[in-house]
């Protein structure tokens, strides 16, 4: 129906859909089902990965840095759950960073020795800046010796948790601490922020840590998330048997090799849940959440007295106030999803690749990099030989009602409640720095005010549209972990009285698509959604039933509009297209996603779904025919347009009587007893598939459906 196919930034799919998704479960329903059969187990082992030989590497500082001691041990500690049906493996690690490949190696190993499946493997990293180098990063090295001892020991601490599978109880909460969490991103007076000449900005507006009480700082440039999220292992009998908690503050500092506050949280969490010395031994495991922008440090009020311990010493507490609220379940269901998402990477130009070689060249000669300026131009001759593109691995785990999410990346607080917000399950941690290490996840809005999050280097070169395509893929990963069986009772509860589903909210049961080889619908997350392909035959979505006079109630969603329509038309209210002086039709440039409702089997007789200015509830079909009198065409077109923002949930009541035709969007009426000639007394219903999701020309219909009933008329 349009053209136009160009390409436009757009935050992905999911965000509102999955919040409105099937998401509530009946855990009481879920485990009366079959008591006296389900067994759910978990196993837990923390194994020591601490250095054995030294001098060791250290990264997290700008320039390399060494340890040769030990002032407390490192673990990778792991947890493996077992509902019955689907097994799990959580690690989380004693490191600052580890890279994609090692993880891998490490989970191919610990597969080879208990089975379970890669990708239901979530490994992270605490991202202690105290811990041995195993990613090169900004001036340090990868400690190569040590890197190759890694992988076999996560793998021997998954296989061990494995091994310790035993009948368990699980529950978990949420606590509080917004006393050691502080957005450490600030907007400075113009010319007073830190700046660098290799970091792919200019005119840098904000700064990292600006100092305490700075007069130049403005203002905090985010939230922050103080929430201590826990899940709670325990013994059939209420033995403590692991713990793993989730707080969003980077790190406290430490000398080094150490654990940081996320190794002293663990022995103190163990201690006041009264599982120190228990056998087998207790595992607590603190896993980083989205602390990319958030530190300990409150710049905003005089220096206050802090360290590692009181650090642990607070999480804790706030961890072991939740712990006291936890409610234990028997049994709850495990579902886990992994997504590879590619994306580009900020590259430097020629003309910043030569500059910076000439630095090098004048400064640096043979000696490593110490410096801001000299350790950036030293990374943007290194991201020049890189490849143009990464390959992130993403996931989502539901644990009963508990989301978690997993991103390679150390993530800013605004993101994180936003996919808390937007998760269907209630309560979700995100874990950051999970399976890989691809650097800061500044939102889009960030990139042009500068400052070091946003800096480029080898570990943190993601393109500016990162963060919107990976939280529309989380979302849309904990989505389809969350679809569930429960949703059909959750629907039938909901049914408006004397109307009944045609939607079960699980699957496609009373449709068909008449082209069998369907690669457009699917239910994700108890909703009805389409990704169109271009393709032979008739690929819309039908009833299997056919109706005369009916009343039918449809939510919908344009889940998004990636492509432009450049040449759209405005639409009158008699349905002619508006001229020019010249008399040629008005163009106008609108987003082009389209599709619609078809009634009693035709095609011609749609209720459109669009983003033209005259709205949605037109009827194309019959607007568009010249043989049919000017009245007709004018009852078709809308008499105002009530479509919400394109990702919000729409609701359409169609009345359809005869060949009469009401249709009210969202409360207002837009079409009022119109006539549609000819239409037929009888036939299916449908969800219009439109175009292609790999080209815009036709308006491709990213559309998704929920909660449709009908009525039928006597």
């Amino acid at each position: 129906m349009s053209t136009g196919p160009t390409r436009r930034a757009f935050l992905g799919s999911a965000a509102a859909a999955v919040a409105a998704g099937w998401a509530g479960i009946d855990l009481r329903v879920s485990q009366a089902v079959g008591r006296s059969t389900r067994v759910f187990r978990a196993g837990a082992f923390a194994i020591d990965i601490t250095p054995q030989e030294f001098p060791v590497l250290v990264n997290g500082g700008v320039s390399e840095g060494t340890a040769d001691r030990v002032v407390d041990p490192l673990h990778a500690r792991c947890l493996v759950l077992d509902d019955g049906t689907t097994q799990v493996a959580l690690a989380v690690v004693d490191s600052c960073m580890i890279p994609r490949a090692l993880l891998d190696e490490a989970k191919e190993a610990a597969h080879a020795a208990t089975g379970i499946p890669t990708e239901r493997m979530l490994i992270s990293a605490t991202h202690t800046h105290s811990a041995p180098s195993v990613c090169a990063c900004l001036g340090t090295g990868c400690d190569d010796r040590y890197a190759r001892h890694l992988p076999g020991r996560i793998a021997e601490g998954i296989k061990q948790a494995y091994q310790n599978l035993a009948p368990a109880q699980i529950g978990w909460a949420v606590g509080q601490d917004p006393t050691n969490v502080f957005c450490r991103r600030y907007l400075m007076k113009p010319g007073t922020a830190l700046t660098n000449p290799f970091s792919g900005t200019q005119n840098d507006q904000a700064q990292m840590n600006p100092g305490y009480q700075n007069p130049n700082a403005i203002k905090r440039l985010g939230p922050v998330d103080p929430a201590v999220t826990i899940l709670s292992v325990q013994s059939p009998e209420g033995r403590p048997v692991a713990l793993l908690a989730n707080y969003s503050t980077h790190y406290a500092g430490s000398p080094a090799v150490s654990a940081d506050y996320f190794g002293v949280f663990c022995e103190k969490i163990a201690r006041r849940v009264g599982a120190d010395g228990t056998k087998p031994p207790f595992v607590a495991m603190m896993s980083n959440g989205t602390s990319g922008n958030a530190n300990c440090l409150d710049f905003d009020h005089p220096r206050r007295q802090f360290d590692y311990f009181s650090v642990a010493e607070d999480v804790s507490r706030a961890a072991h106030q939740a712990y006291q609220q936890i409610q234990y379940h028997d049994w709850v269901p495990l579902a886990m999803r992994q997504k590879l998402l590619e994306l580009n990477v900020r590259r430097p130009s020629p003309e910043e690749v030569t500059k910076a070689r000439e630095y090098i060249a004048a400064n640096l000669g043979e000696r490593k990099p110490r410096t801001w300026p000299e350790v950036y131009a030293w990374e943007t001759v290194l991201l020049d030989g890189l490849p143009p593109t990464r390959e992130l691995k993403l996931q989502a785990l539901r644990i009963g009602e508990l989301g978690i999410a997993a991103i390679p990346c150390e993530v800013y607080g605004e993101t994180g409640l936003q996919i808390k917000r937007d998760s269907p399950l209630k309560p979700t941690m995100n874990i950051s720095l999970a399976n890989g290490a691809e650097g800061y996840l500044p939102p889009p809005e960030q990139f042009p005010l500068g400052g070091y999050t946003t800096w480029r280097a080898r570990t943190s070169c993601l393109e500016v549209q990162a963060e919107p395509k990976i939280t529309a893929a989380v979302l849309e990963l904990l989505g389809d972990v969350a679809a569930r069986p429960g949703a059909a009772a959750q629907l039938q509860e909901a049914v408006p009285e004397g109307f009944v589903p045609l939607f079960n909210g699980i699957d496609l049961q009373g449709w068909t698509v008449k082209n069998p080889d369907n690669q457009d619908w699917r239910v994700v997350a108890g909703v009805i959604d389409c990704d169109p392909h271009t393709g032979p035959g008739d690929r819309n979505l039908w009833t299997a039933n056919s109706y005369g006079d009916f009343e039918l109630l449809v939510d919908w969603r344009i889940k998004e509009s990636p492509y432009v329509n450049r040449a759209a038309k405005v639409i009158l209210p008699d349905g002619t297209y508006k001229k020019d002086d010249s008399g040629q039709d008005v163009l106008i440039a609108v987003p082009n996603t389209d599709s619609g409702v078809f009634l009693r089997g035709q095609h011609k007789s749609q209720v459109n779904i669009w983003c033209w200015p005259v709205g949605s509830g037109e009827v194309w079909g019959y607007r568009t025919d010249p043989a049919l009198p000017p009245g007709v065409r004018a009852g078709v077109t809308p008499k105002v347009r009530a479509d919400r923002p394109i990702g919000e949930w729409n609701t359409f009541r169609i009345l359809m009587k005869g060949d009469r035709l009401t249709v009210t969007l969202n409360g207002q009426p837009v079409l009022d007893n119109a006539q549609l000639p000819g239409v037929p007394a009888r036939g299916p219903l449908a969800l219009q598939h439109h175009g292609d999701r790999q080209d815009g020309e036709w308006g491709a219909s990213f559309l998704q459906f929920r909660r449709i009933f009908i009525k039928e008329l006597k």
